[in-house]
This record gives structure tokens, C-alpha cells and sequence, in this order.
């Protein structure tokens, strides 16, 4: 399996779809088998129960993917320890998308995305620095991204 791993907007879904048809494997995105599982939005689920149990059902939906495929994460897979250590043993590549806060910002500020609510700029800023050591730990690759997708 191939994670890509990275903050909300920094382009996992869109990278991870054109990797998966050049490579002529199957793609899954984290947050898509969620909601199909629940026949419910994220933010429905957000909004229904809390983040914690989000997690554990991330946590869930990563441990039963197939070993062959690119994945894309959710931003927020990697606060987890256990699902670090998971990928680091089920990987054949992790994949870091480092994109730019501004680039980032650009993309997320007007959408509805529910760990956004309520939040300033500086406390999702801050959200981004606080994942940043996360995602290199736990990647073996990383892409430098500063284009749109």
C-alpha cells in the first residue's frame, strides 16, 4: 500500500487518484470509505458524535484496506500513534505532501470542512505546525508541493 499522508487541502485525493490509474492500482480515500460505511458526511458524523469517535472509526477503516493500492488519509490520521506505527508496518511508501500554509489556507478557508468550525485562521495554523512533525516522522517520502492540483 501507498499512503499520502498530509494537512486537509494539501492535495492527497487528487494526487492519490493519478497515481493509482498510472500505476494501475486500486484507490481509497480514508474519509470516502467512512462515510460510505455510515451513509453519513463527515461532518454529520462530526456533528452527531465528536472527533474522538471519528478517529477510532479512521482508525478502524485504515486497519481493514488491502495490502495493494494508494490511499489517501485524512489530515488528521497521523495524531494517532498507532496509526503511524500501523502504516509505517503496512507501507511500501508513505508519502508526505509538504505544502505551504498559504497554499493550504487558500484551499481550505472558504470550504465547510468540520474540524474548520469555529476556528480562526492562527488556531488552524496552528492545527498545520502542531501535524507538521507528525507527517515527517512517520513519512519515507516526502513531495514538496506549491501548485494547485
Amino acid at each position: 500500500m501507498v499512503f499520502l499522508i498530509g494537512f486537509m487541502g494539501c492535495g492527497k485525493s487528487t494526487l492519490g487518484k493519478k497515481m493509482a490509474d498510472s500505476m494501475r492500482l486500486p484507490f481509497f480515500d480514508t474519509d470516502t470509505l467512512i462515510e460510505d460505511a455510515h451513509n453519513m458526511s463527515i461532518t454529520q458524523i462530526m456533528i452527531r458524535r465528536d472527533e474522538d469517535y471519528f478517529r477510532n472509526l479512521e482508525s478502524a477503516i485504515l486497519e481493514k484496506l488491502p495490502e495493494t493500492g494508494v490511499c489517501a488519509t485524512g489530515g488528521g490520521i497521523v495524531i494517532r500513534e498507532s496509526n503511524r506505527e500501523f502504516m509505517k508496518n503496512h507501507a511500501h511508501r508513505i508519502i508526505f505532501i509538504d505544502t505551504p500554509w498559504n497554499l493550504i489556507w487558500q484551499r481550505i478557508k472558504d470550504t465547510d470542512r468540520p474540524l474548520l468550525k469555529d476556528k480562526t485562521e492562527e488556531q488552524i495554523h496552528q492545527m498545520w505546525l502542531d501535524r507538521l512533525p507528525l507527517y515527517r516522522e512517520c513519512a519515507n517520502f516526502t513531495i514538496s508541493s506549491s501548485e494547485t492540483p
